[in-house]
């Protein structure tokens, strides 16, 4: 916003305020002593808009600016009654969750699947199974014997000599090669970590998660949308996770961002879109992203797989807006 002028009373200051408005310049005026300041939002138009205060200072009785007045006082109505829509539209995290969405089963089974898993692996029963490297091999190889390691991305031995509590290396058979799990076959790891929580904090604010924005966007695009959107999200996040850190994590946090980078561009670049968020969602939702990846009390988070959900989710939203209003 920059000044474009000043104008000596309140009624040329409507006048050429309606005028400029149905050339589409939005201004803005502050009363100061020596008469109103006339302010001009649209950056790349500021030349145009100071020819114009110009031209309205020399010929103020110019008929055009009294025949805006009717033009300008149409477009004010509609912008306000644009703005009515909007607000109508504006979801907060409190009204959406007591919304019921139309038969959210999908959101339900993605929920139901993980408490289930949860329950089923026990919180407190180990992830893999501790050995040595000369035992590695045959462990890798062999039956599963850890429930867990059912549904990791892929399957891996804690290195016994690298201490309990290490980052250190494990035995393992790399996602690209030939010998991993997918590769021969099981597909399924490459979604399945979603399902994998290891502390009743860690499922509860991801199901919490889930149930408030999975039910908004299913209820919009449907069940089948919402199923293809968790695993194109789920493969991706999962795959940067494990680039990352390797195949020690599990959760649906990286599904739940991914749906939430598409709601903020979809809502906010879209009108269409039918919703968007408020603002103190948006708020608190990249305020977690950023204390995740700072560190919460030593805790081992998936902070690639919540960045990589957002950005994919964010580029899924953004991008069909993009293309549109390129082909105009």
């Amino acid at each position: 916003m920059r000044q474009i002028g000043t104008i000596e009373n309140a009624a040329d200051l409507e006048r050429i305020t309606d005028y400029l408005l149905t050339l589409g310049i939005r201004t803005h005026s502050d009363q100061e002593p020596e008469g109103f300041v006339l302010w001009a939002y649209d950056e790349d138009r500021i030349a145009e808009a100071k020819s114009e205060v110009i031209e309205f200072q020399q010929q103020p009785a110019n008929p055009k600016y009294a025949n805006a007045a009717r033009e300008a006082k149409q477009l004010r109505t509609a912008a306000a009654q644009r703005e009515r829509q909007t607000r109508r539209q504006v979801i907060s995290l409190g009204e959406r969750w007591n919304r019921p969405a139309n038969s959210p089963a999908v959101t339900w089974i993605l929920i139901a699947i993980s408490v289930a898993v949860t329950m089923g692996i026990s919180l407190d029963r180990p992830s893999a199974t501790i050995a040595r490297r000369n035992e590695a091999n045959a462990l890798l190889t062999g039956p599963v014997t850890v429930p867990t390691q059912y549904l990791t991305i892929q399957r891996y031995v804690i290195n016994a000599d690298a201490g309990p509590q290490s980052r250190a290396p494990i035995f393992q058979f790399p996602l690209f090669s030939r010998y991993s799990e997918v590769a021969r076959g099981e597909v399924w790891r490459l979604v399945t970590p979603i399902f994998l929580h290891f502390s009743v904090q860690h499922i509860a604010f991801n199901m919490l998660s889930l149930a408030w924005i999975g039910k908004m966007l299913e209820g919009r695009y449907g069940g089948r949308w919402l199923l293809l959107f968790v695993l194109l999200s789920a493969v991706f996040s999962n795959v940067a996770q494990y680039l990352y850190s390797g195949p020690m994590f599990g959760g649906m946090s990286g599904v739940v961002y991914a749906l939430f980078g598409f709601a903020w561009m979809r809502g906010s670049y879209d009108p269409a879109a039918g919703f968007r968020l408020a603002p103190n969602t948006i708020f608190i939702m990249l305020l977690w992203l950023v204390v995740c990846m700072v560190g919460v009390g030593g805790l081992k988070i998936a902070n690639a797989a919540h960045f990589s959900g957002l950005v994919i989710g964010a580029v899924w939203g953004i991008a069909p807006v993009l293309i549109r209003r390129r082909r105009r």
